[in-house]
């Protein structure tokens, strides 16, 4: 049965978001990404059991990534408006050719990214599309306090007393990753994937030297502290 009704949650409940992606690594990446922003995220491979899954979910967007062409996918949007013509459709497509993203439009696309391009950027125009169709507030905090620190997000700014310290932009990304999930571990596979988009041995070496530079800059306040968990990830220590 059709539903052209808005699935905005008015309950407090996290908005629900499908991700669909056959081909490619950028879905599981895009799934974590999209959960540290407090979204409710499916992610599936396919075609079939992402309709079945819109039949018992209240989806307010789906987002399908394509290596291929975009038109291939142009029967399951059609089986998804058809159970719920609300749902917000973006494509994500690799190297698409003019004709494929003016199709996509004309058949419900809301919104088509050409890869490569960030996560944060697709974070943001999905955010851009709920905030006129769910009527959102951004879901970002600027500014986080543990401990005697204060750490300012929008500014790329650490201050402990008397003592401010400009962070680098993935000095920032680390230390925002870790304030999210403080006192539970951030695995290591996530911060690669988030933040170095790579999970090779020298992507790793270059994390591990970033982790010792946020302890130094730590070292201010002895209740804090960044732990290892062997083989795992990492704990921000705020208690």
């Amino acid at each position: 049965m059709k539903s052209s009704a808005n699935n905005c949650s008015a309950s407090g409940n996290p908005l629900k978001i499908l991700v669909f992606d056959q081909d490619s690594n950028l879905g599981s990446i895009l799934q974590e990404c999209l959960i540290t922003e407090k979204y409710d995220v499916d992610l599936c491979h396919k075609t079939d059991q992402a309709s079945a899954l819109y039949r018992l979910n209240n989806y307010v967007a789906c987002l399908i990534i394509s290596q291929d062409t975009v038109k291939s996918y142009f029967d399951l949007v059609t089986d998804i408006k058809a159970i719920n013509d609300a749902t917000s459709i973006i494509f994500i497509g690799y190297h698409p050719e003019k004709e494929e993203v003016i199709a996509a439009y004309h058949h419900y696309a809301d919104d088509f990214i050409r890869m490569p391009i960030g996560t944060d950027v697709i974070k943001a125009r999905l955010y851009a599309i709920l905030r006129r169709t769910c009527n959102i507030k951004s879901t970002t905090t600027w500014y986080y306090k543990f401990g005697a620190f204060t750490f300012d997000l929008r500014k790329q700014i650490l201050s402990v007393g008397n003592k401010s310290t400009r962070l680098t932009t993935k000095e920032c990304e680390m230390l925002q990753l870790l304030c999210e999930s403080a006192n539970q571990l951030v695995k290591k596979d996530f911060i690669l994937k988030i933040i170095w988009k790579s999970d090779s041995y020298f992507s790793a070496r270059s994390m591990d030297v970033y982790i010792t530079k946020l302890r130094h800059l730590l070292k201010d306040d002895p209740t804090i502290s960044i732990i290892n968990v062997h083989g795992k990830g990492y704990k921000l220590i705020t208690k």
